[in-house]
């Protein structure tokens, strides 16, 4: 069974079974009419004549195309993609909107996720809808609610109503503006510059059928009137199915000029993402990663003994020690004299020594006392000398001073 006999035979059952609660004077289509989806001036349930009275009637000429080249497009057309059943090239969409291009794409399992990937809006696959509310509790027909009641998409819009729709389950960089209670979006927006964007998960919410809902119908002229240009837009352009989009987009249709610093950022971008369609298969990627390890091994076998004929001397470490490296008076009287926060650690270490070497002398032992003061070497670490404030070398040394007197009164 098609998607569109699908489609067709729900909208008969829930039409035939809501009465007043649907769509006002709903007709069930006729399962057996086998009309093409998306026809521009069909009438048929699944065309697209409803839009395309709203768009003349906003003053655009609608024309429909199966092949187009993005350069084609002008400042006052509107591009949509309806169901594209054949891959949008990522960089070029992207770069049409950058470039000012006002675009709707309206997919639900088309060969549109490449290309939405690439603005971050990643596509769920829609089974299993978590909504709130269910178009006369019909699985198949979840109703979005509006996610940010104050965006243009979503003035005076009570809710959206699908049928069989995807959701977006991830939209980085772009607006969710219409979404169900589980967390997924069904219609999201992204801007750059005067580009817009609107990525749609359910392209059947346009078709005539589905626009006798008053929600859906709102949602039509608000998106209109948001890809529009105010007495600019001209041409709804529209391609649907097995479209082709041929060329790259290299005009620039919004208000900010292409030229110096903001030319070769753009010009870098789009360089950028062209680097994604340059993907290695398994097998290059290991004859690539051979190659990188053959080149760190060469590498290495140059460079390494020349290496090892250096002296391993552990200057590297900066290790300071030893008698030969204490510093003179001169040196020591210049750090407790520099400005600032000053430490007497290494004054007090040396006054230590002092007392040491006195008492030692009448107590036959070489460190007695004053254990709790760093030695002179630990005083000129750079990584473990202690603080030692002024007061307390000043206390010390009138206590050191007392000791001497002491000792030489007992001579």
């Amino acid at each position: 069974m098609t998607r569109s006999r699908a489609i067709a035979i729900h909208l008969a059952v829930a039409a035939a079974s809501v009465g007043l609660a649907g769509p006002a004077d709903a007709q069930p289509p006729d399962p057996s009419e086998a009309t093409a989806d998306y026809q521009i001036g069909s009438a048929a349930w699944n065309g697209l004549s409803t839009l395309e009275a709203l768009a003349r009637g906003m003053g655009l000429d609608v024309v429909e195309e199966r092949s187009l080249d993005w350069d084609d497009l002008e400042r006052g057309d509107i591009l949509f993609l309806l169901y594209p059943t054949n891959r949008i090239d990522p960089q070029n969409l992207t770069t049409f909107l950058h470039n000012g291009g006002r675009v709707l794409v309206a997919d639900d399992f088309g060969k549109s996720e490449e290309a939405l990937a690439a603005l971050g809006i990643l596509r769920g696959t829609g089974i299993g809808v978590r909504a709130d509310q269910f178009y006369d509790g019909h699985s198949y027909a979840p109703v979005a609610h509006p996610l940010i009641a104050d965006h243009p998409l979503a003035a005076g819009v009570g809710a959206l109503t699908a049928n069989h729709p995807s959701v977006w389950n991830a939209t980085r960089g772009a607006s969710s503006v219409f979404g169900f209670s589980g967390g997924d979006s069904s219609a999201s927006a992204v801007e750059a510059g005067d580009g817009r964007l609107v990525a749609l998960a359910d392209p059947s919410v346009l078709i005539n059928r589905m626009l006798e809902f008053d929600g859906n119908l709102a949602f039509s002229i608000n998106l209109l009137r948001y890809l529009s240009r105010a007495g600019e837009s001209e041409r709804l352009v529209i391609l649907t199915g097995d479209l082709s989009l041929l060329g790259q987009p290299s005009r620039v249709l919004g208000d900010d000029e292409r030229g110096g610093m903001v030319g070769l950022l753009g010009d870098f971008n789009r360089w950028l993402l062209g680097l994604n369609d340059y993907l290695l298969t398994d097998g290059g990627m290991r004859i690539l990663a051979v190659a990188i390890a053959l080149v760190c091994a060469g590498f290495a076998l140059v460079w390494l003994p020349r290496a090892r004929q250096a002296a391993l001397d552990g200057s590297w470490t900066r290790a300071r020690g030893g008698a030969a490296e204490l510093p003179t008076a001169e040196q020591v009287l210049a750090e407790v004299d520099r400005p600032g926060r000053r430490s007497f650690a290494l004054p007090a270490a040396i006054l230590r020594d002092s007392i040491n070497a006195r008492l030692s002398l009448l107590v036959g032992h070489p460190d007695p006392v004053l254990r709790a003061i760093p030695s002179r070497v630990q005083a000129v670490s750079p990584w473990q000398a202690p603080f030692y404030p002024q007061r307390d070398f000043e206390r010390l040394s009138a206590a050191a001073d007392r000791l001497y007197r002491s000792l030489q009164e007992q001579r």
